[in-house]
């Protein structure tokens, strides 16, 4: 894991300062186990913690020689764990634990850390063929430096109801992606899990001890899925990426040339009245356009059949090549193949084309990692569409040793991109990071604010049927929202200039 100073780019207040901004490298954290692979890092909210998701993906891929400084500040030794690191000095990343799992085969994919009452979360996904796929909860315990495994789920069971009659057609369906959002609309932390031949499954986690579904999008290949980070329109709408291959189920899952992965853009407001209280069953959020061409009868299939086919979301969705017929011609971005009258079309079966993972920032504006095809741009639109507004793909010269050749030796070879302050952060599987601006996406709205927060309490006099004080003092340059945690079993009598509100566990105001 590479740490990297961002903060000329996230801090620029126009496009003419990124013209001198730079990426720093602060510090390399290494790996161990040269048949593990980092696949994910998320970070905690105050950015103190990261946690990665480690797969033996080089081992599968025999990719498995080691080269790491032996001065190299490292982690744990184990292959298939999620890892959790101390980056409050980014420069001398500290090992805190790990965490393995005995039904972790292939391990965790993909992990998502969220705050939720008085506890910190993180939400691993894994699976593969079998019956084992799902979601495991960890609670992260700071003063211990513990991870706690207080929950698993898949769709037909969970930890928390071992009591009911369930089967392994839930673990059947890789859960590949995870992103848990308090909900523009209800503040509820809402879960959107990518699992795959099971579709894209919403989820209420404000209990993560037991998790209710809300609904599902059906579709094929779900591999990861984003929802917009604000109402747009007024409305509550998604993104959910279809990776490469398989886009029809009744051509046997197999890539055919010119197939490169969707982008399905979906409206999720179906799902307030599960979340109002109103509806006790979870909502069918209808099937993917590629489903519906299939002529497969929607919600018939295993993991959808528990629903009624009732509703169709799917807004509009996006693709890079529609079939073999469209040419490099016709491909923004394409013009040195376009001009190679010797290029074979070889079908991206060496991942040279796939839609992968994504981004959405507050204006609609959707970022995307597309493998070779770099990094892509997307809207949102007034009456939304899904458009596509630009790309870049610059892939550098790096040296043979460098790249992953088990999967490709090309570059540009984007896995992701963030979109931030303007800035869409992309990182390449062969040749690292790149910070990406576009010509018309504005610059320097989103900067981080520096402030500093002092808390005060008289909780050290506080004896039972007495009050307890906090005084919270904030110095910023700019207007903020202060959340402060109380005690679940307080009772907040008064907030000034403020609202309160109940959370699992706590009060916020």
């Amino acid at each position: 894991m590479a740490v990297l100073n961002i903060g000329q780019f996230t801090r620029a207040e126009s496009r003419e300062e990124l013209e001198s901004a730079e990426l720093g490298v602060l510090s390399f954290y290494g790996n161990r186990n040269d048949g593990a692979a980092c696949m994910d890092v998320k970070l905690s909210d105050d950015g103190q913690y990261a946690f990665i998701s480690k797969q033996p993906f080089t081992a599968l891929f025999d990719e498995t020689e080691l080269d790491l400084d032996d001065d190299a500040d490292s982690g744990g030794t184990d292959g298939a764990a999620l890892e959790v690191v101390d980056i409050s000095d980014p420069g001398n990343p500290e090992f805190v634990t790990q965490s393995s799992l005995s039904v972790w085969t292939l391990s965790p994919h993909n992990a998502w850390y969220h705050q939720i009452g008085d506890g910190e979360y993180v939400f691993t996904t894994h699976g593969e063929d079998g019956i084992t796929g799902g979601i495991n909860v960890f609670e992260c315990d700071r003063e211990t430096g513990m991870l706690e495994l207080v929950n698993w789920w898949n769709y037909s069971a969970e930890l928390a109801q071992p009591g009911t009659e369930t089967d392994t057609d839930g673990g059947e369906a890789y859960t590949h992606d995870i992103v848990v959002q308090d909900d523009p609309r209800f503040g509820t932390p809402v879960a959107y899990l990518a699992n795959w031949n099971a579709g894209t499954r919403l989820l209420n986690v404000s209990d993560p001890e037991d998790i209710e579904e809300l609904g599902v999008f059906e579709q094929d290949r779900a591999h990861h899925t984003v929802p917009a980070p604000t109402l747009l329109n007024g409305s509550r709408v998604f993104v959910a990426g279809h990776e490469n291959p398989s886009s029809h189920e009744s051509e046997g899952h197999v890539r055919n040339d010119g197939e490169s992965g969707h982008y399905y853009l979906v409206d999720a407001d179906p799902i307030d009245d599960v979340l109002a209280g109103e509806r006790d069953d979870p909502v069918y959020l209808g099937a993917s356009s590629t489903v519906r061409e299939d002529g497969v009868e929607p919600a018939s299939r295993t993991a959808i059949e528990m629903y009624e086919d009732n509703r169709r979301t799917e807004l509009d969705y996006w693709i890079l090549f529609e079939s073999d017929e469209q040419t490099f011609d016709e491909t923004p971005g394409f013009e040195a193949e376009a001009e190679d009258d010797d290029h074979e079309y070889e079908g991206f079966d060496d991942f040279n084309l796939s839609a992968h993972n994504l981004d959405i920032d507050a204006d609609g504006i959707v970022v995307l990692g597309h493998y070779h095809a770099g990094t892509r741009f997307l809207e949102i639109t007034d009456d939304l569409g899904l458009e596509e507004t630009g790309y870049s793909r610059v892939g550098p010269d790096i040296a043979e040793d460098a790249a992953l050749g088990a999967l490709s030796t090309r570059t540009p070879f984007h896995w992701c991109a963030v979109a931030r302050n303007g800035v869409a952060f992309a990182g390449g599987i062969n040749e690292g990071a790149q910070a990406i601006a576009h010509d018309d996406v504005t610059v320097g709205e989103d900067r981080p604010i520096d402030l500093d927060v002092e808390r005060e309490t008289d909780a050290s006099l506080f004896t039972a049927g007495q009050t307890s004080q906090v005084r919270i003092h904030v110095d910023s340059g700019e207007p903020v929202r202060v959340r402060d945690r109380i005690p679940g079993n307080w009772e907040s009598l008064a907030a000034t200039s403020a609202s309160t509100r109940s959370a699992t566990g706590s009060a916020r105001s």
